[in-house]
């Protein structure tokens, strides 16, 4: 009997421990505290709380890939906290588009600081994709998004939108898709890609293509912008045969 009641004092006295901690920790403290390290994390409702049957979204720098868009997700996100000591870089478009807002690294858990609408406005609940990248100046651009060895070009500036990365010549872009809506490139290639303002088909001697040489990325200004109706790959320099 003595060794019950000793049990139970000492289970009493644990709980009592264990309401005292938890009382003295603020409501959306549960949220934010859930974040794991190296972690950037959003949450459905504000002050890092979430709405009925959801739970925190978690990302690493390894699911930059699967951070492009959220899907069902997109435009839900209302709070976050950069849990992580790279820079988070919000979006409110997928494939890193649109508008941009840079979160410094350890980000304050303090409970208004995470909310996107305190953040930048119009921002809460409209992000639709993310990176964490290692600096600020990372975030207005997406060029790191093409693989070695191709020809990637992208529907916004610095490499941020809808990309496509190819090998090969392409004589006529779809009309729905890419042509004339190309406004950066990236060109990981051994060759120099021969830009054209009209499907190969069409192309005569007094034109003079857009040219990006081999390891360049350029974001395509002025009159060049939204131009491109197809490419060619070619070994010298000035686009010759």
């Amino acid at each position: 009997m003595k060794i019950t009641i000793l049990r139970g004092a000492l289970f009493a006295g644990t709980l009592a421990l264990l309401g005292g901690v938890l009382t003295a920790l603020p409501a959306s403290a549960v949220g934010y505290e859930a974040c794991p390290e190296n972690s950037l994390c959003l949450y459905s409702g504000p002050d890092g709380t979430n709405d009925a049957g959801d739970t925190v979204h978690a990302f690493d720098r390894a699911e930059n890939s699967a951070s492009q868009s959220y899907g069902s997700w997109n435009n839900r996100a209302e709070s976050l906290m950069n849990n992580s000591s790279s820079w988070a870089c919000l979006y409110v478009e997928t494939r890193y588009g649109g508008k941009i807002q840079a979160i410094a690294p350890k980000t304050s858990k303090k409970t208004a600081e995470g909310n996107l609408a305190t953040l930048a406005p119009n921002l809460g609940g409209r992000l639709s994709s993310h990176k964490l990248a290692p600096s600020q100046g990372h975030c207005f651009t997406g060029f790191e998004r093409c693989e070695e060895g191709f020809l990637c070009f992208f529907q916004q500036p610095s490499g941020r939108g809808p990309v496509f990365q190819t090998q090969i010549d392409y004589n006529a872009y779809h009309p729905d898709y890419w042509a004339k809506k190309i406004q950066s490139v990236y060109n990981r290639t051994g060759k120099s890609a021969c830009f054209f303002d009209k499907a190969s088909s069409q192309i005569t001697a007094a034109d003079k293509p857009f040219r990006v040489l081999p390891g360049d990325s350029t974001t395509v200004a002025g009159a060049h912008s939204d131009t491109f109706v197809s490419h060619k790959l070619r070994d010298k320099a000035d686009c010759s045969s």
